[in-house]
């Protein structure tokens, strides 16, 4: 998240509606954000949905992301979410 700008970062936290769900991870010491997971649900089929997860780099490898992620799941599953989409950068030269 510490390369996003602010107009990024307030289009990833905003809730958009009902078919669009965010939780925010803030640090307990500072209170500024360092995580951030948001779930857009497909308008065609609402039982699928894509997912988005961002951290700080200096909280990365902390299980924050983790603790987002599944938080964020079960708020999907409880609202009928059945198949999320997650997508991934890929590390490195490929092939």
């Amino acid at each position: 998240m510490t390369t996003d700008t602010a107009e990024e970062v307030r289009f990833r936290t905003h809730v958009h509606h009902h078919n669009h769900h965010v939780l925010v991870a803030v640090s307990g010491r500072d209170g500024r954000g360092i995580g951030a997971a948001r779930l857009i649900r497909h308008e065609q089929a609402h039982d699928s949905a894509d997912v988005e997860l961002s951290v700080d780099d200096t909280w990365q490898g902390t299980d924050v992301g983790a603790q987002l992620l599944r938080r964020l799941l079960e708020q999907a599953q409880r609202a009928g979410v059945r198949q999320v989409v997650v997508a991934l950068p890929l590390i490195g030269a490929v092939g």
